[in-house]
């Protein structure tokens, strides 16, 4: 891990986390757990703003906004990749009811995904609000 970038990787860091606060609660119980959270977590939220806190997981917020309406969830489809290998670009689209809503690209399919999900929910909350 140290030699792919795992020390800035955001889920193995929010699993670190995870493991600390659990540990903390099975030893101490709540008191130390939230004490801890409080001085990593949430102080330092409060102070440099929700940015700190790490982006938006808009693949979620399409899928509970398309919930939310009863829809089929979105699936995402690779439309192309380019690009060296050390530097891939990936196309993906996303499309609900069979609809191609949107489509972005990314360094990573990840990336790509993220981006054209936010792409995706912007337009329909925008239809949403016309209707």
């Amino acid at each position: 891990e140290e030699k792919t970038g795992g020390r800035e990787k955001p889920a193995l860091l929010a699993d670190a986390v995870e493991a600390i606060v659990g540990a903390l609660y099975l030893d101490g119980g709540l008191e130390p757990a939230r004490r801890f959270l409080k001085r990593w977590l949430f102080e330092p939220a409060m102070q440099q703003g929700s940015e700190w806190l790490g982006q938006a997981d808009y693949k979620s917020g399409l899928q509970e906004f398309l919930q939310a309406r009863g829809k089929a969830p979105a699936n995402y489809r690779i439309r192309s990749e380019c690009g060296p290998e050390h530097r891939k670009v990936f196309c993906v689209e996303v499309s609900v009811d069979g609809r191609t809503i949107a489509s972005a690209e990314g360094s990573s399919k990840k990336e790509a995904e993220q981006a054209a999900a936010r792409l995706a929910l912007e337009d329909l909350a925008g239809s949403d609000r016309a209707d």
